[in-house]
């Protein structure tokens, strides 16, 4: 029994095989003009101009740039109403790490500024916290933590 094809599979395999097409187009219109070259030519083109066909390849160029980007380390950070980091979030792949901002974690914080920003970080997850993700150059670099 043959395992089931992932998308990411099935998205480069679209891809790959659109691409041969054109190659094999381009190949044929430097062959000699023959009627049973120019008409595979023409069945050719009119397969790759077919919505269908123009469809899957944007799909699979959409697949192939989330793929690419599952490979690299995203992060974003949240704040509190005063600026002070609270939230740091990193995925990679399909791991999300959600922490506590280092300044934080720092030894020597006052108390009282521990627990409003403790309360404030409660605060957010309570309510549900938005993350805008940017890719980190360096943390994609490192790979800080397990593959996905």
């Amino acid at each position: 029994m043959t395992e089931p094809r992932s998308k990411a599979f099935e998205a480069a395999e679209i891809s790959d095989t659109i691409a041969l097409l054109e190659q094999c187009a381009a190949y044929l219109k430097r062959m000699p003009p023959v009627a049973v070259t120019l008409g595979l030519i023409r069945d050719i083109e009119n397969h790759l101009a077919q919505p269908e066909t123009i469809t899957a390849q944007r799909l699979a160029s959409v697949n192939a740039k989330e793929l690419e980007l599952r490979h690299e380390v995203r992060t974003a950070r949240k704040f509190s109403p005063s600026g002070a980091p609270l939230l740091d979030v990193e995925v990679h792949g399909n791991h999300v790490r959600v922490s506590a901002h280092e300044a934080y974690l720092r030894e020597g914080i006052d108390p009282e500024k521990r627990s409003a920003q403790a309360q404030s970080m409660l605060d957010m997850l309570a309510s549900g916290v938005e993350f805008e993700l940017k890719v980190d150059e360096k943390a994609s670099a490192q790979r800080r933590w397990g593959e996905p």
